[in-house]
């Protein structure tokens, strides 16, 4: 495998975590609160600390990443 094809699988993979990140959290709101009742806080999400660790086989690779949520808690 070349350098060319190693980045741009690299590059595959980073997107496709992004992505799976991304629609995991857009499915995080069950939309159950009222609005009328309950003031509802947003969440204050925070990606950090990212990275791809050089794939040791060729055919797999793995993806990290730290997620904080600072908001609070949801009420009952």
């Amino acid at each position: 495998m070349n350098h060319r094809t190693t980045v741009r699988r690299r590059a595959l993979a980073g997107g496709a975590l992004a992505l799976a990140a991304a629609l995991t959290l857009a499915g995080c709101n069950d939309g159950s609160g009222s609005a009328g009742t309950q003031t509802a806080k947003k969440p204050e999400l925070k990606v950090g600390g990212a990275y791809i660790p050089e794939p040791t086989m060729d055919d797999m690779a793995a993806g990290f990443f730290t997620l904080t949520n600072r908001g609070a808690p949801p009420t009952s």
